[in-house]
């Protein structure tokens, strides 16, 4: 995937300001994690949200902002007769999982889930080693 593949998946322009190397090093840090024959037609889309995900993050970590990304880790807050809450699970989720931080974040998610294991790198599988096919997982 090129930088302009990934300006492409997102026709509304939210990363036009970058710069081609700076979307280039994301994808070329993100690639090597993708098996392209597991993700098939949602490859495309699916490195497109990883990537996106993890430009915000970086940017937000950069501006000191993570926390703010979704509100921060705030339950409950009131200004004067006005108030907001929090799920705190969703919250206690969002911090352990950093990909629920982001809109980019949790389609990524969706579409891994659809593409089962085995579609990012990194799960530990390996051929049996008692000659029975199939994949034993680590």
């Amino acid at each position: 995937m090129l930088p302009s593949d990934f300006q492409s998946q997102f026709p509304d322009g939210e990363f036009l300001a970058l710069t081609d190397i700076y979307v280039q090093n994301f994808l070329n840090a993100a690639v090597p994690f993708f098996d392209v024959g597991r993700w098939g037609t949602w490859y495309s889309e699916g490195l497109a949200c990883y990537v996106a995900h993890s430009i915000v993050v970086s940017k937000a970590r950069a501006a000191r902002t993570i926390n703010q990304i979704n509100g921060g880790a705030t339950t409950e807050k009131h200004v004067g007769p006005v108030g907001t809450s929090f799920d705190s699970q969703i919250l206690n989720k969002q911090l352990s999982d950093t990909f629920l931080l982001t809109d980019y974040g949790r389609r990524y998610c969706e579409l891994r889930d659809m593409v089962g294991l085995g579609g990012t790198i990194g799960a530990g599988c390996f051929v049996a080693a008692d000659g029975l096919d199939g994949l034993d997982i680590l």
